[in-house]
């Protein structure tokens, strides 16, 4: 049976303890900021209204604006079913490899990295996005390749996953992003590991990503 795209009864499984844990520390996140930006506050304020003219409220309704933005996002990620995701992996993964080349081609530099799409003041970095497309992938592509003997445990099986995984990585440390790149490793490792991967695989995998540092370091990269 084919999965659906959208599936609106995965509400059913959301856990609304942390959605109500989320909109708890969002709500001290703005008390907080509301709080650091503000003026002086002397004790002598008779009124709401003389605590909210001290108030930097621009910055507070930045704040919320982008806290619902994140609401609407989560939203956005919750209603796809993960399963019916899959399907599309290499249509997500042409369109994070699209989105990297461009933003290290046309993008100015931001930072220290060739990573931003600017709009004004605001900023927004593909590479966010792409964490969220590795996972998609390398998840889909190990998930094919360990249907039959159920784990990774030849070169042979490996490979397909490390050139997925090195496209946007590479791309990611000429920007250079290593925080990024950092995390990329982490996730590479963790879907390696959840999918019963053979240690003798991992400790090669682990010698070789020392050795790209040490090269990368020496290199002064």
């Amino acid at each position: 049976m084919k999965n659906r795209f959208i599936d609106f009864k995965l509400f059913k499984y959301l856990d609304w303890a942390t959605v109500l844990l989320l909109f708890g520390i969002a709500s001290i996140g703005i008390i907080a900021v509301a709080n650091a930006t503000s003026a002086t506050f002397t004790g002598e304020e008779a009124s709401i209204s003389d605590v909210v003219a001290k108030l930097d409220t621009n910055t507070i309704k930045l704040q919320i604006y982008w806290f619902l933005i994140g609401l609407v996002a989560m939203i956005f990620v919750t209603i796809p079913d993960y399963h019916a995701m899959g399907d599309f992996f290499k249509w997500i993964y042409a369109i994070n490899i699209i989105l990297l080349i461009v933003v290290f081609m046309a993008s100015s530099e931001t930072r220290g990295i060739q990573g931003w799409f600017r709009f004004g003041e605001r900023g927004f970095r593909p590479s966010e996005i792409a964490k969220l497309a590795i996972i998609i992938t390398l998840s889909k592509v190990v998930s094919d390749i360990t249907q039959d003997k159920g784990r990774v445990s030849t070169l042979r099986q490996i490979i397909p996953i490390l050139i997925y995984f090195a496209i946007p990585f590479v791309l990611i440390v000429i920007q250079p992003d290593m925080g990024t790149a950092s995390v990329y490793v982490f996730i590479l490792l963790g879907i390696l590991i959840v999918s019963n991967t053979s240690f003798k695989l991992l400790g090669v995998l682990f010698i070789i990503g020392a050795l790209a540092v040490f090269v990368v370091i020496i290199s002064g990269f």
